[in-house]
């Protein structure tokens, strides 16, 4: 997942979750890779104004927040 970071982070400068036509596909997309993860609603994740979420499968993640 070398890219992950990079890309999501292009992504959400770009927009991309802003545009209906974009989400459709990639819906679509995870639809016929994954059906039984899409059925089961494992791709419909909605985040705002969050700190030190982590999103997916097998991840570790450590934060430090200096408020």
């Amino acid at each position: 997942m070398t890219y992950a970071a990079p890309l999501a982070k292009e992504l959400t400068a770009a927009g991309a979750g802003d545009d209906a036509e974009l989400v459709a596909a990639a819906k679509a997309l995870l639809d016929l890779i994954d059906q039984a993860g899409a059925r089961s609603g494992k791709y419909s994740v909605t985040i705002k104004d969050s700190r030190g979420v982590q999103v997916g499968d097998r991840g570790h993640q450590v934060n430090t927040f200096n408020d």
